[in-house]
């Protein structure tokens, strides 16, 4: 699991949970103090920009802390937090839960923006006011209804208590609340809240985000920065704990030693400047923020950049990919009838980043075979049978439509030849989420002469082909039985451009071509060899490789400010 949250707010009822369950996850800090909820990165989460947001092993994105906190029940029953099914207990659980998400929860804006719901200018103190007796009187209903000792139903602990005990640390700044009316008035809810911050599975992580169960949060997090009429101030940060909440790019120092970082040729052929180039930085104790990776992708400016992370879920390393703008977040099967829902994400598979990353990560695995962990879940690859040469697996092609060679030839250059007009139609394939239409050419003299005017509009190809998003070209000529040059264009910011070298397109073609055991060599002067296998043109797993060559290496030594 990843958890999108922030210090003292609604995700730690969630990563209360995610402990209690004792399931493998990681905190992306996600504050409104930073820049993280104002970022496309995470509007392609959770649209709100809202906190908590969980992303499944699955790939599936959940929202709301009622929400997840009951998905997370029924995806480990075995942790039994919440009642059984059908019980009067998990019943009254269930009533409780709900009546915090609906009648206290949604209090605490009105307490700190009270300016957003004034009737009319200059009532603001007068509607925090109501707002602040509404919230006692609620918390008063809820001391009654406390059954056990410590906890809210008499057979024990479950997870409403901790959804109690975290929002009962709300509002922030009102000293007196917490200090006085919350422990002499509703001192059950005190007395809830201290239990749950001394449960073992808790204790670390609460620690982590309040110094002591009387502690005050930040601030609550309940609106998408871009809203706030301010931002509100921030506290001091808590002392070290375990697990710790990430860092800002500003507030986080590097070791002294500064991190490893390395420049790699990937799909090359042995020799320096071909192939496709990576960045990856060497990350193992989690000391870089999503903010300072996302910068230094950008700074280095390479199509992608990766970070290799501590491990995680059995894997021998957890690992994260940038572009420039954004990191490569999901992965999704993709269909005619899904394709809308998989726009503007890439997938961490078999691509030119995880057959990099495993040079790095292999150089400290002694097994031939080992699993990194992505975005997407654990991906296996394996060590060929050359030094530093690693192959990955792409799922099997989904084929999605055909384009037209009227609907390709008329993104050419006007200067170019139109070697397609009698070549007919193209199929449209996807294993990796992307989808590629693989154009074939016949000779190698007609793919040297492609030339796409890069002010093509890429959506009109795209509508031609029935596809809202991403549909790029593999152009392609065998030549050998198990070998064939290609070119890959693809829209970037409403413009085509070329790319080096591309596995996911390399999956639709080898599957198109199967059954078929061979090289493609891709690109014009840059050129990338990149290993295919593939048995069955459906139903059968693709598998991706190549070489990998280490030409640069460095020690990062400053974060961006």
């Amino acid at each position: 699991y990843i958890l999108y949250g922030s210090r003292g707010s609604g995700s730690l009822a969630i990563e209360l949970a995610l402990s209690e369950a004792g399931v493998p996850f990681r905190v992306e800090d996600t504050s409104i103090q930073g820049a993280a909820q104002r970022s496309e990165w995470f509007s392609a989460i959770n649209p709100q920009r809202k906190v908590p947001a969980l992303l499944t092993p699955q790939g599936e994105t959940l929202t709301e802390s009622a929400a997840i906190l009951l998905s997370l029940d029924e995806r480990h029953r075995e942790a039994a937090l919440l009642p059984p099914a059908g019980t009067p207990e998990r019943a009254q659980a269930l009533r409780w839960l709900l009546f915090i998400s609906s009648e206290i929860y949604p209090l605490i804006e009105v307490i700190d923006y009270p300016e957003r719901f004034e009737a009319s200018p200059g009532t603001a103190d007068a509607t925090r006011a109501l707002a602040k007796a509404k919230w006692r009187d609620r918390w008063l209903l809820l001391e009654r209804a406390i059954a056990g000792a410590p906890w809210l139903l008499s057979g024990g602990f479950c997870l409403v208590d901790l959804y109690i005990a975290v929002i009962s640390r709300w509002p922030s700044g009102d000293k007196e609340y917490r200090a006085e009316w919350l422990p002499t008035r509703a001192p059950r809810v005190e007395a809830l809240a201290r239990a749950v911050a001394e449960r073992t599975a808790c204790k670390a992580v609460w620690q982590g985000h309040f110094p002591s169960p009387s502690a005050q949060p930040a601030a609550s997090e309940l609106e998408p920065p871009a809203t706030r009429a301010s931002p509100p101030p921030a506290a001091s940060p808590p002392p070290a704990a375990s697990p710790p909440p990430a860092a800002s790019p500003a507030t986080r120092a590097l070791p002294p030693e500064g991190l490893p970082f390395h420049i790699l040729d990937v799909f090359t052929a042995g020799r320096p400047m071909s192939g496709n180039q990576l960045l990856v930085v060497e990350d193992r104790n989690d000391t870089l923020s999503t903010e300072a990776m996302q910068q230094i992708a950008a700074e280095i400016g390479f199509a992608e950049s990766a970070f290799v992370r501590s491990p995680t879920g059995g894997c021998a390393a957890t690992v994260r990919i940038f572009t420039t703008d954004a990191e490569v977040r999901h992965t999704c099967t993709l269909t005619a009838g899904t394709a809308a829902a998989c726009m503007g994400f890439q997938v961490p598979q078999a691509g030119h980043p995880i057959i990099g990353l495993s040079e790095v990560v292999g150089s400290g695995v002694d097994a031939s075979e080992f699993a990194m962990m992505t975005n997407k879940g654990p991906i296996r690859v394996r060590r060929g049978a050359a030094a530093h040469q690693w192959f990955a697996s792409q799922d099997a092609c989904d084929w999605l439509g055909s384009a037209t060679a009227s609907s390709v030839a008329g993104l050419q250059a006007a200067s170019a030849p139109r070697p397609l007009s009698a070549l007919g139609e193209f199929p449209i394939g996807s294993t990796c989420g992307l989808p590629y239409a693989l154009v074939a050419l016949d000779s190698e003299a007609a793919l040297d002469a492609i030339a796409i005017d890069p002010t093509a509009p890429p959506a009109a190809f795209q509508a031609q082909c029935g596809l809202p998003h991403g549909l790029a070209l593999y152009f392609y000529v065998r030549t050998g039985e198990a070998a064939a040059r290609t070119r890959m264009f693809c829209s970037e910011g409403g413009r085509w451009i070329e790319d080096v070298a591309t596995g996911s397109a390399a999956g639709p073609l080898a599957a198109h071509l199967a059954p078929f055991q061979g090289t493609f060599v891709q690109g014009s002067t840059r050129r990338a060899h990149i290993e295919v296998k593939s048995s069955a043109r459906e139903g059968a797993r693709v598998e991706i490789g190549g070489a990998v060559l280490r030409v640069a290496s460095g020690t990062w030594a400053a974060l961006p400010g």
